[in-house]
């Protein structure tokens, strides 16, 4: 049983675990009408909050995760399963909400990190797509759409051919391309993403012949990322003109 406060001026004295419900904002109306009224009480209230808050910064965090996870988590480096693990335990813990705040505010005036920085800092293994000079593809062009433009990318192993042709009247056009490995057909599965400012604008699933279609496309600055089983290639810029 939890002991009473020495000095307390009720009748039927305060005890410490009254004093914790306060603290915990679950005490009834009477208790704390009490502590708006009893100095001794207040102050035993003031020493517990202290060593309560001593303890908790003696007892490691062991449930929570580390900073590089908030940091990775802030940055939307996680994959899906991670990212909901952590944001299940945000409203259960305040300390790393304020971690997540301090983060988020250190990194508010630098500049958005580049896609190939998003995905290296993930640990996961990406090839960057160099691009080399132009060459037709063997892709139909639709009637009525203006002369296409194509691209040819080198990258270990793998040849990347993209063709965009612009709309006659400057709209949205038509994004296709083709990757080619070495050593044959293309390992599956594998995605194909057009992205800008870290938002996936399109996206389509690369065939075992490495064909894809990312639809009609307006022309503006984009970043093109290939997802295959063991690797990432990025096209870290993607200019497409009307």
């Amino acid at each position: 049983m939890s002991s009473p406060i020495p000095g307390c001026s009720a009748l039927d004295r305060i005890r410490t675990s009254d004093l914790l419900a306060a603290l915990d904002g679950e005490a009834a109306v009477d208790i704390v009408q009490h502590l708006t009224q009893c100095g001794a009480c207040r102050e035993a209230a003031v020493a517990l909050a202290t060593e309560l808050a001593m303890l908790h910064a003696m007892v490691p965090r062991s449930a929570c995760p580390a900073a590089e996870a908030w940091l990775r988590y802030h940055e939307h480096l996680l994959d899906e399963a991670e990212q909901v693990q952590l944001t299940a335990h945000l409203p259960t813990c305040s300390a790393c909400r304020d971690e997540l705040a301090l983060l988020a505010e250190a990194t508010l005036d630098l500049p958005a990190p580049t896609l190939i920085e998003r995905l290296r800092a993930s640990g996961q293994r990406i090839l960057e797509a160099l691009p080399q000079m132009p060459r037709g593809l063997p892709l139909p062009v639709v009637r009525g759409e203006a002369a296409e433009q194509t691209w040819n990318y080198q990258v270990e192993g793998f040849q990347l051919l993209l063709s965009y042709t612009p709309a006659l009247a400057g709209a949205a056009g038509s994004l296709r391309g083709m990757l080619q490995s070495a050593t044959g057909l293309l390992p599956q599965p594998a995605q194909v993403s057009l992205q800008r400012a870290a938002e996936v604008l399109a996206e389509d699933v690369i065939d075992e012949f490495g064909y894809f279609n990312l639809g009609y496309v307006p022309p503006d600055h984009y970043q093109l990322l290939l997802t295959l089983p063991e690797l990432k290639i990025v096209v870290a810029e993607l200019n497409l003109s009307a």
